[in-house]
């Protein structure tokens, strides 16, 4: 009876260090995730990606992608650091797939979605 209950406590323990290990901190999502837009050559287009923290203590960073290539602000769009994309006049190259990418010390979330 008494090594029964030794093994169980030993590997009770050790299970409850690998389920604390592998558990990721300050898991996130995006939320809502992004849809597809349609817009008109043009007009103007405002895109918000936002990211929901079960730690808001953590720092949660947000960028977009157009395809693989990482956007920045310049004189045809402007990304604020609050994770929303504006575009003053939509033009033919700005249509296709974006995707926004929130990132903290150990997790990465990703929604991807059209500009048609």
């Amino acid at each position: 009876m008494k090594r029964t209950v030794r093994w169980t406590i030993r590997y009770s323990l050790l299970l409850i260090v690998i389920i604390l290990v592998l558990a990721p901190v300050g898991a996130f999502r995006i939320s809502p995730p992004l849809v597809d837009k349609y817009a008109t050559l043009g007009s103007k287009l405002w895109w918000t990606c936002s990211a929901i923290d079960t730690a808001p203590s953590s720092q949660v960073s947000i960028q977009w992608k157009f395809g693989s290539a990482v956007l920045s602000s310049d004189s045809r769009r402007t990304i604020f650091s609050n994770g929303t994309m504006y575009i003053p006049v939509v033009q033919r190259d700005h249509l296709g797939e974006y995707t926004c990418v929130a990132t903290d010390s150990q997790t990465v979330a990703e929604s991807k979605a059209w500009l048609r």
